[in-house]
């Protein structure tokens, strides 16, 4: 995939070989955006987790239908791996069935490869809970890398960016979801906006950008 810009609009050139003329081009694509300059920073660290479902749940956790473990910062027995401290998350399903994730905060891997920790976090929640460990294989994994702290998108840049690659995600949790379910009706209202008055180019970009990220955010 690929865009061109010119002054009144883009060309999309899609994977299948196709391609589309566009107004505007609004990235949403995540933190690794090929199509979104940044201001200069340093390299983002990482919040790293391992997740697993399993059909039942674990003789360790609470069987509760109405408990959920949240950032249970417990230490795991296999702690002792060289990894910062993580946390469980437990959440209990219908049908019996349960999500448990262990997650490290943020840090950067030594190698640099975030998946480095995948299996140092799949041991640690599996010396937390050892009735995992014997019990059937997970139903699903999850394998999550969220990047924290990256440099804001460079103003007036061609291509728009929102959510994550826009750096919605807060710096010190991860937590994304409702600052971007907060500002998509008024970016999307700016959008309406300037398409309502006609305006192409830098000059719509100039009436959507202050919607995604303003001078107080």
């Amino acid at each position: 995939m690929a865009v061109e810009h010119d002054d009144e609009q883009a060309r999309v050139a899609l994977g299948s070989g196709a391609s589309l003329d566009v107004r505007l081009v609004v990235d949403a694509s995540g933190h690794a955006s090929r199509f979104v300059a940044r201001e200069p920073g340093p390299p983002p660290a990482y919040q790293i987790a391992w997740g697993e479902l399993h059909a039942t749940i674990p003789v360790e956790l609470d069987a509760a239908a109405d408990t959920m473990r949240f950032m249970d910062w417990t230490p795991s027995p296999a702690a002792c791996d060289g990894l910062p401290p993580s946390f469980l998350y437990a959440m209990l399903l219908p049908g019996g069935q349960v999500f448990v994730e262990e997650t490290v905060l943020v840090g950067r891997p030594q190698g640099g490869d975030p998946g480095e920790w995948f299996e140092p976090l799949r041991a640690r929640l599996h010396a937390r809970l050892p009735s995992l460990a014997r019990g059937p294989a997970p139903r699903e994994l999850e394998r999550c890398v969220i990047a924290m702290g990256s440099p804001l998108p460079r103003r007036g840049q061609p291509t728009l960016a929102f959510g994550a690659a826009a750096s919605f995600v807060h710096p010190a949790t991860g937590y994304m979801l409702g600052v971007m379910l907060q500002r998509r009706e008024r970016v999307a209202t700016a959008i309406a906006e300037a398409r309502a008055a006609g305006l192409v180019g830098a000059a719509a970009r100039r009436v959507i950008e202050p919607a995604i990220w303003s001078a107080s955010e």
